[in-house]
């Protein structure tokens, strides 16, 4: 276990929730984030990472840094200025080419995808939008740059043979582009969001990279989306309307109508939107540690 070296940090974004998480504040003074970027742990080790109590695990490649459940959350709060939300299980930076990782699990139980056909993507932009500009008040207030989205890259797709929903959102913040490069990968229990980040340079480069790392993922022997058997336990909606909770939709928009009451039981747990990059807030950092 390494104390943190933050010239590594690049470009991050922030998912996830849990109703029970520790209060974190957020530093009031450059000094004092600065203070708090260099005390979190990481582990850079080129080795096979398990993610506790989530039955998966992580080959992390040469040149990356990985940071562990709660070193994740405060990294990722530090970055966006709000802690909504804490189930992230891992966070994996590449040194050099400016590319994060960020994998988030959920025992939802299994997943049924045979409602996909009923996903609005013209809605559910709306609904992304929408909650993006909520959570700009939080940014705001915390002095972090707004949030821009642009719409997107690739509309949500479902390969039934690697068991995943994908799709990319670009977004702007500052005058800068951002891609959010988003993959459900799902399994037996539940399933893992695995969000990849880059700025806008290679919109298709972005996403190739990011179906191409998820070969480094993998789910537990017996946990795999093919391992389901009858009476295993259920999550109660399909992957279109998981798609739709994941990606940000404010009240579920894109979602059919009649799914949204048993969605609403779920909201707190799989409510996940964008969030800004780190680059923003790291150039201050980088003078004051500089300075020193």
């Amino acid at each position: 276990m390494n104390v943190f070296n933050p010239y590594c940090l690049t470009l991050i974004f922030i998912f996830s929730v849990a109703a029970k998480a520790s209060v974190l504040e957020y530093p009031e003074t450059e000094d004092d984030m600065a203070r708090a970027m260099l005390a979190l742990d990481y582990e850079d080790v080129p080795k096979n990472y398990s993610f506790q109590n989530a039955n998966q695990s992580y080959d992390l490649p040469e040149g990356w840094a990985i940071f562990h459940k709660e070193n994740a959350r405060k990294l990722l709060f530090y970055i966006n200025g709000a802690d909504t939300f804490s189930k992230v299980n891992a966070v994996a930076i590449d040194y050099d080419s400016d590319s994060q990782l960020i994998f988030s699990y959920v025992d939802s139980g299994y997943v049924d995808a045979s409602d996909w056909d009923r996903l609005d993507p013209d809605l559910l932009m709306e609904g992304i939008i929408e909650s993006t500009f909520e959570a700009n008040k939080t940014r705001v207030s915390n002095g972090v740059p707004k949030l821009e989205v642009k719409g997107w890259i690739t509309e949500p797709t479902y390969d039934p043979t690697r068991d995943i929903a994908f799709y990319v959102i670009e977004a702007e913040s500052a005058g800068e582009s951002i891609l959010n490069s988003v993959a459900l990968k799902l399994g037996r229990e539940g399933f893992t969001n695995i969000t990849h980040v880059t700025d806008a340079g290679s919109p298709q480069e972005a996403a190739d990279s990011l179906l191409a790392k998820l070969d480094d993922h993998s789910f537990d022997a017996g946990f795999l989306y093919a391992d389901y058997e009858q009476g295993n336990k259920m999550a109660g909606f399909g992957l279109a309307s998981l798609v739709a909770l994941t990606a940000g939709s404010k009240n579920g928009k894109g979602v059919a109508a009649g799914l949204m009451a048993t969605l609403l039981i779920f909201a707190k747990k799989l409510w996940f939107i964008i969030f800004l990059p780190f680059v923003f807030l790291w150039e201050k950092i980088k003078q004051k540690l500089g300075s020193k």
